[in-house]
């Protein structure tokens, strides 16, 4: 009996050495310090499962705030597999339940009779085979959270104490990875929202840095640009330097272009949103698109079958598309297709889960496919970013992409993309629908030259050179033009004229006070006088998020002669 009772003692040690051997393994593997918690949890599994010889090792977690049971993992032995999705309801297996709340370990020799697993008898056990079940809490900040499971199949085993306390050792490895997991969630999802929050700022740094330099930067603009068009008009078409104006103007006209896109990234364009039928703005630029893109390239368009309404700005319609096509044209090499297309598209919760900052609801989708070069995952990450090209020096201002990705989310609409190098880039914009099915009715793009007339217009301008080319134009149309270069200015001319002022244009960034302030002050006294405002920058004084207010006429810097007296003379007839 000594010997006998020196042998026990020596296995025991020796079971207990190779247990201690595998856990010190485990602890120090790539597995269990990795980031990818099924991962460490599967090796945790097959590791306990292999060290007790038993067919089933499994983690089971409660969910359904605790009256259901969800398998996490399964490893299987025999046949080396892993699976998972099972499910466990405690409406079933009251008495399962019951044991495992108490938070000790279910030791069931016989798995058939004991009290806590005999219910499992015809549904679990028989058909799978399993004669022994041993069960141990899992644990996560001290909560209990789940059970880790091991179950023996052919013959029954008594569970020894050196298994007991392997098991109990696993489990508790088990708890650390779990924690460790959800310390990893916690902060993945606090590095997410920081990067959100750093988004967010870079943002609204970049809108005040465009807004700034929009303002002062169009005012230059519209000096030399009305400049322009005065010396255009005075020229002869056979002079010398008509040449050199135009080019002066194409410069200029692209340098307010770059400016117009730095806005529409930072949301701070100014907008004037129309209830649109896409299917009809689609349509009314296919030939502007079929030239921007050329003959190598076909253009398929498959409008949608009854579209629901949008509300957004119709040029701002065309900024995208006309970016997308132009990218699309830059990544076809020779022949290929851009197909753009529209639909309805119900966005439910799932699916929003699983992209960032989708809100479930109903949209119009606009895609815009194209059989290009493509692109990796690395440059899709950053092809929103400003001034991120993949162009050579010269080929691109980073902008195109940046702009319709402010256009979207002016417009509270989500763009996703899919591409691959080789394989061509899809972009799917979502638009919300809009509630209205009546169409706003569009100004007729046929060009008509502007209708001058007699009227008195008082301009107010606090810079010098836009104030002097204002009146010149004004006048040139025939208007009296009185001109005021401050708000203060414009108060005691508007009081002491004798006569009639029908229609005010004043600037709306200035010193004293803004346009809108100065607009109301002077409606308050001359009642029926008109109003237009112009601007490179509103700064929300007369728009929210850059969507104009209902009633608010607005021309934006930098104009030109055409543009100016069309709005002019339709603010004097309204």
């Amino acid at each position: 009996p000594r010997k006998q009772a020196e042998d026990q003692v020596r296995l025991s040690r020796d079971t207990l050495l190779a247990e201690f051997q595998v856990l010190a393994g485990i602890i120090r593997s790539e597995a269990f310090s990795g980031s990818d918690t099924e991962q460490t949890i599967r090796s945790l599994l097959e590791a306990d499962a292999r060290q007790q010889l038993v067919e089933r090792v499994s983690l089971w977690l409660f969910v359904q705030e605790g009256t259901a049971i969800r398998c996490f993992d399964l490893y299987e032995l025999p046949q080396d597999r892993h699976t998972s999705g099972m499910g466990i309801e405690k409406q079933d297996y009251p008495a399962y339940f019951e044991a495992l709340l108490s938070e000790e370990a279910i030791v069931a020799d016989d798995a058939h009779s004991h009290s806590a697993t005999r219910d499992f008898s015809a549904s679990y056990l028989t058909p799978l085979g399993i004669s022994s079940m041993l069960d141990v809490p899992i644990h996560i900040h001290g909560k209990l959270a789940g059970v880790l499971c091991h179950e023996r199949v052919g013959s029954p085993i008594v569970w020894s104490p050196e298994q007991r306390l392997f098991a109990i050792s696993i489990a508790n490895l088990v708890s650390l990875a779990l924690e460790q997991g959800e310390r990893n969630r916690v902060e993945e999802e606090r590095n997410k929202l920081q990067d959100q929050l750093l988004q967010v700022q870079k943002m609204d740094a970049i809108g005040r840095l465009a807004g700034g330099v929009a303002h002062d930067f169009n005012n230059m603009l519209q000096a030399i640009l009305g400049h322009v068009d005065i010396a255009l008009r005075a020229e002869l078409p056979e002079s010398p330097l008509k040449g050199d104006l135009l080019a002066i103007r194409q410069a200029a006209m692209r340098s307010a272009d770059l400016t117009r896109q730095l806005l529409a990234f930072a949301r701070k364009q100014t907008i004037d949103p129309k209830v649109l039928d896409l299917n009809d703005t689609v349509s009314s630029m296919l030939r502007m698109l079929q030239r921007l893109i050329g003959e190598n390239i076909q253009l398929i368009w498959t409008p949608g079958y009854r579209l629901w309404r949008v509300r957004i700005d119709p040029t701002q319609v065309n900024q995208i598309l006309a970016n997308l096509t132009v990218n699309a044209r830059d990544a076809i090499s020779g022949v290929g297709r851009l197909t753009i297309e529209t639909s309805n598209a119900t966005l439910d919760e799932a699916y929003c889960e699983e992209r960032v900052g989708f809100v479930p609801g109903e949209y119009v989708r606009l895609s815009v496919s194209d059989t290009g070069c493509g692109m990796s995952k690395e440059t899709v990450e950053q092809i929103f970013e400003p001034f991120f090209t993949t162009k050579g020096i010269g080929e691109g201002t980073g902008l195109g992409l940046a702009t319709v990705y402010g256009i979207v989310k002016q417009n509270e609409g989500f763009i996703q993309v899919q591409s691959e190098l080789g394989q061509g880039a899809s972009f799917q914009i979502f638009f919300p629908r809009c509630g209205s099915d009546l169409v706003d009715q569009t100004p007729s793009s046929e060009p008509e030259p502007p209708r001058g007339g007699t009227e008195t217009i008082l301009l107010v301008e606090d810079e010098p050179a836009i104030l002097l080319i204002g009146r010149r134009i004004l006048e040139e149309f025939g208007y009296t033009v009185l001109v005021a270069s401050c708000p203060g200015e414009a108060l005691e001319l508007a009081a002491n004229h004798p006569g009639e002022i029908h229609l005010l244009i004043t600037d709306v960034v200035m010193p004293e006070m803004d346009g809108r302030e100065l607009g109301n002050r002077l409606h308050a006294v001359r009642p029926s006088m008109k109003l237009l405002f112009m601007s490179g920058y509103t700064a929300n004084i007369i728009a929210h998020r850059g969507i104009l207010e209902a009633g608010i006429r607005f021309i934006p810097k930098p104009f030109n002669i055409t543009d100016l007296g069309k709005k002019v003379r339709e603010a004097l007839d309204s």
